[in-house]
């Protein structure tokens, strides 16, 4: 099934349950559990956006999930948010760090500025996840690890994935806009995992990028044995074995990007829960 595809069939299920076409906070059959007292108040950026689904995913079958989208769901008018993010022709992060781009920062409404420095802006950390991405490309295809990736191999590797949230709705207008708790637990179950089973074919590995909501990500998606467990600077990450519908999967869960560079420890942490 193609990109295209899917994502209507995304569209057709968002309208059984409701959501497609406005926004969360009035339509979510959860909105009133999620938001309690503070629903009157929320703010109308909290439409439904779908993933962005790279057009050679079908080579990874990789998922990666950020936390939520602060301030770049775009309300109802902007569905395709996390696309534009990602493949907008001129100021997209394959666009940008193709170009060489060590650091992309985007703001709503500016074109995004180059950085080499580690200061970022924006959701997902589009250099991490491409870096990432890129290990799962080369191991995939039975390359070394031990050359430097190239700014093409990255953007290459970010058409091979699909990026979305655990959570679709954001607090507050601001990059330190935390999921309430019972959004944490309410939203997965439904949203995520739609998304999820509406990929084709099914995911092989999702990656979680923070593992503040770990446990909510384990509810949803059931380890199959004992969860693997390592030190990391200080830091833990987690790896199991699941499945969506009949199909196993591979879940790694690491620390928030900003705090956690270690390639070749994902690499070796992904050799073990798929080997």
């Amino acid at each position: 099934m193609g990109t295209q595809q899917i994502a209507r069939h995304l569209c057709s299920r968002m309208e059984e349950i409701g959501i497609w076409g406005g926004l969360l906070p009035k339509h979510c059959p959860h909105a009133t559990a999620c938001w309690g007292k503070w629903l009157e108040n929320a703010p109308n950026w909290n439409g439904y956006y779908l993933p962005y689904i790279g057009r050679e995913y079908v080579r990874t079958g990789t998922v990666f999930l950020g936390i939520n989208m602060h301030e770049y769901g775009g309300g109802i008018d902007n569905r395709d948010a996390l696309r534009e993010l990602y493949e907008d022709e001129e100021v997209g992060a394959i666009h940008w760090i193709g170009r060489g781009a060590y650091r992309v920062t985007h703001k709503p409404g500016n074109c995004p500025s180059v950085t080499k420095t580690r200061t970022w802006r924006g959701s997902p950390l589009y250099d991490h996840i491409a870096s990432l991405a890129a290990i799962i490309f080369r191991r995939d295809n039975g390359s070394t690890l031990d050359a430097a990736f190239t700014a093409d191999e990255k953007a290459s590797a970010l058409r091979s994935i699909t990026v979305t949230n655990l959570i679709k709705c954001s607090p507050a207008l601001s990059l330190r806009s935390q999921p309430r708790p019972n959004m944490a637990l309410n939203c997965p179950p439904l949203i995520l995992a739609t998304e999820l089973q509406c990929l084709d074919p099914a995911p092989k590995r999702i990656v979680l990028l923070g593992t503040s909501y770990l446990w909510n990500l384990q509810d949803l998606l059931v380890p199959q044995g004992k969860p693997l467990e390592h030190p990391l600077r200080g830091r833990r990450v987690y790896a199991w074995r699941s499945k969506i519908a009949d199909s196993s999967v591979a879940v790694l869960c690491l620390p928030w990007p900003k705090s956690w560079t270690r390639i070749r420890s994902f690499a070796k942490l992904l050799a073990e829960v798929e080997p």
